[in-house]
């Protein structure tokens, strides 16, 4: 019953943020780390460097916690496309309450392991890719 209670969570969580739009802006990538989190959103998600395999996407994402959002846990995760993209979603939260939604594009790092020699990663990233689903509703455009 938990888990399904944590994907209505999230989805209900979900929903308000697609509707807002946060203004677009550069996607600033330092070398083997991760682009500086300036309004992170599905318009503007971060984009994880240096991503050999498939089990160090988890580990990147979790250090990115870590150092930017010192207190908070995972709740979850949710898989979704925007504008072609493949954004991965990970809700979190702090001892206070606070809830946060940080959002991933994973376009690149699916392309280049996605090419990997390795069957296994191959085929970890196809069922990744599966599991990402179109948005019903797109963020609203800004006037």
């Amino acid at each position: 019953m938990k888990p399904l209670l944590k994907i209505a969570f999230l989805s209900i969580a979900c929903f308000p943020c697609f509707c807002i739009n946060n203004a677009a802006g550069s996607e600033d990538v330092i070398p083997g780390s991760q682009k500086i989190d300036r309004e992170n959103s599905i318009i503007n998600p971060i984009i994880l460097t240096g991503i050999k395999k498939t089990d160090d996407i988890r580990e990147s994402q979790k250090e990115y916690i870590r150092k930017h959002y010192e207190g908070y846990g995972i709740l979850g995760y949710i898989y979704t496309m925007h504008d072609g993209k493949y954004i991965q979603i990970i809700s979190i939260r702090n001892d206070q309450g606070q809830e946060k939604l940080i959002y991933f594009d994973m376009t690149d790092i699916y392309r280049k392991l996605g090419k990997s020699r390795d069957k296994k990663t191959r085929k970890d990233i196809k069922r990744l890719i599966e599991d990402h689903k179109p948005l019903e509703k797109e963020p609203a455009e800004s006037v």
